[in-house]
């Protein structure tokens, strides 16, 4: 999910593609740190990960699999967002 967010985002605004390390910032704060620090759900909800709870560790509940799919549909819209920008863009080489 984030490398297909990095990927819109230096598909469409070059020069924003450093969000997208605050992005990741982020993402590994609230991984890490965001029970210690009582995040706010808004915040939470930007890192892909607070959506799927512990799936490594735990099973995998049934609940969670419209979370997994809906995450995928939205890494299948960026791939294509994104590549439709990198279409738009002149990027020959000479």
């Amino acid at each position: 999910m984030l490398v297909v967010f990095t990927a819109a985002l230096v598909a469409w605004i070059p020069g924003a593609a450093a969000l997208a390390w605050v992005m990741i910032g982020l993402t590994v704060v609230q991984s890490f740190f965001g029970g210690l620090l009582n995040l706010l759900d808004v915040i939470n909800a930007l890192s892909p990960f607070w959506w799927i709870s512990h799936y490594p560790s735990s099973p995998l509940q049934p609940s969670h699999l419209g979370t997994l799919g809906t995450l995928g549909t939205a890494g299948i819209v960026l791939l294509a967002f994104s590549v439709a920008g990198f279409r738009r863009r002149d990027l020959r080489t000479s």
